[in-house]
């Protein structure tokens, strides 16, 4: 079905619409379920904890916050915590450790940063502009 438009304002104002809810609805779960992939395959095999048990909730999407910023931008924040500490940060940042006798609270700074890993894998497989492309088709536009 096409769509027709009195002007370009509305016209862009459509598309930006339409470009902020394929963002939502496309993109934000393939980047998600990218980084939950990214930290199974990366960050997770660095290093095997001895004090604890891991959980795997870091991995876990349901920890993902997704911000749309604007029509073209998003942010996803890895929202794991434990006890009030924010797990995410330590784990990406590699400060934070507190089992003194853990072989990586004696590496820090052990910087495992899955959002950078994951931004890296996204530039290499494409997958975050094939959603893009895909939810635009869905929508009735033309992408190449």
């Amino acid at each position: 079905m096409s769509k027709s438009f009195k002007d370009f304002a509305t016209l862009f104002k459509h598309i930006k619409k339409d470009s902020s809810r394929t963002l939502k609805k496309e993109v934000a779960p393939t980047i998600t379920n990218e980084m939950s992939q990214t930290i199974k395959e990366v960050t997770y095999k660095q290093y095997t904890p001895t004090l604890y048990e891991r959980t795997g909730e870091l991995a876990n999407v349901k920890n993902m916050q997704v911000e749309i910023i604007d029509n073209n931008t998003i942010v996803i924040t890895n929202e794991r915590s434990d006890g009030g500490r924010d797990v995410a940060r330590v784990v990406a940042e590699g400060l934070g450790y507190t089992w003194e006798n853990s072989k990586i609270y004696k590496m820090q700074p052990f910087e495992r940063n899955f959002y950078e890993d994951t931004v890296e894998r996204l530039n290499g497989n494409g997958k975050h502009v094939e959603a893009m492309r895909k939810g635009l088709i869905s929508m009735g536009y033309t992408v190449k």
